[in-house]
């Protein structure tokens, strides 16, 4: 294990991209401890010999921000494990490291509340505590079995809460729509109305061109401490097993517009307590309007113009039928509910 003193002998830069994203050649930044890059993967291994590897980032200052998720892109064979770490620094004094606990492909893997006197972390948050931190760093601990290949870390994402997206109406928006194949949760036994999360995941995969069935895509990123299946970080974690780059984002319109753009759908999180909030809800079997009063996620498959009205489309997995998923947010309330942040799957 490495010495708590030696995290602040890692060198300090300033980042100014969000999230931040460190990968190729950006993971020989830091220190790394029996761990090696390989220039022709561009991956983090665990060294000939060694069964343990540690990576530390550079302390890295930032915009201030209130909240923190962190993501990461892994192959890990059997009897392997990733686990990333993260610290916070708020006005001069770090936080403890949190973890998002030891993740492999296939395992039962599980997150765990943490808590001090600067933060606390629950499912795939960092939460500061009534202030704004200004730097953050992340650790990367690789473990693999005697009788086991080493994992390989391909990708560490950190996407900071800096302020909130206010909506343009003078945003200059084209048709861009992608046909993303709709699968509705609620098709699926006993789980269904639990799994919008790697429903969505799975929706998106089967547009890249992988088979993955929702029911399948749950059984992968089900977080067994917090017993859901929406844990962020742990959903796009599989996605970056399963051969893609995925990471949580803070994003604005004009990210959307630009993923949309290069083909890539967008898993977003909305919160919507009232039926007004969000005209043309699917509904239920009353007739009443499906609201998502503790979170929900869709996919935003493109933006355009509907009766004159700029709107957002979406497959929207809570609609009761695969032939439902597919429709339409009026845009302007859609950034009303919509969280600012989510997964994005190359």
């Amino acid at each position: 294990m490495i010495l708590g003193s030696i995290y602040d002998q890692v060198s300090e830069v300033t980042v100014n991209q969000q999230p931040i994203i460190l990968k190729g050649n950006l993971l020989r930044l830091g220190l790394h401890q029996d761990i090696r890059y390989d220039e022709t993967s561009r991956v983090l291994f665990i060294e000939d010999g060694k069964l343990f590897g540690t990576y530390v980032s550079p302390m890295m200052k930032t915009t201030s921000f209130s909240r923190l998720i962190a993501s990461w892109n892994a192959i890990t064979p059997k009897d392997t494990t990733v686990e990333i770490q993260v610290r916070v620094e708020v006005n001069g004094k770090w936080s403890s490291f949190f973890t998002y606990g030891k993740w492999g492909l296939s395992q039962s893997n599980a997150s765990v509340f943490q808590e001090d006197e600067l933060t606390s972390f629950s499912v795939d948050t960092l939460t500061v505590k009534g202030q704004k931190a200004q730097r953050v760093q992340v650790l990367a601990h690789l473990e693999r079995a005697p009788h086991a290949q080493s994992p390989m870390l391909k990708l560490i994402g950190l996407t900071l809460d800096t302020e909130q997206m206010v909506f343009h109406n003078n945003v200059h928006l084209e048709e861009i729509r992608l046909a993303v194949p709709p699968k509705s949760q609620q098709l699926i036994p006993k789980i269904g109305h639990r799994i919008c999360s790697p429903t969505s995941v799975a929706m998106v995969l089967n547009y890249k061109g992988n088979p993955i069935t929702p029911e399948e895509v749950a059984q992968l990123v089900k977080d067994h401490g917090a017993d859901l299946y929406g844990n962020w970080s742990y959903n796009v974690a599989v996605a970056g097993a399963l051969g893609h780059e995925a990471y949580v984002a803070y994003m604005s319109l004009e990210d959307v517009k630009s993923l949309l753009k290069s083909g890539h759908p967008i898993v977003a999180s909305v919160t919507v307590k009232e039926e007004s909030e969000l005209d043309h809800l699917p509904k239920k079997a009353d007739g009443t309007s499906i609201t998502y009063p503790d979170g929900h996620l869709l996919v935003i498959t493109g933006l355009g113009k509907h009766d004159g009205r700029h709107v957002v489309y979406v497959n929207d997995p809570a609609a009761s039928s695969d032939e439902q998923v597919a429709r339409y947010y009026d845009l302007q309330q859609f950034m009303n509910v919509w969280k600012r942040v989510g997964y994005v799957i190359k």
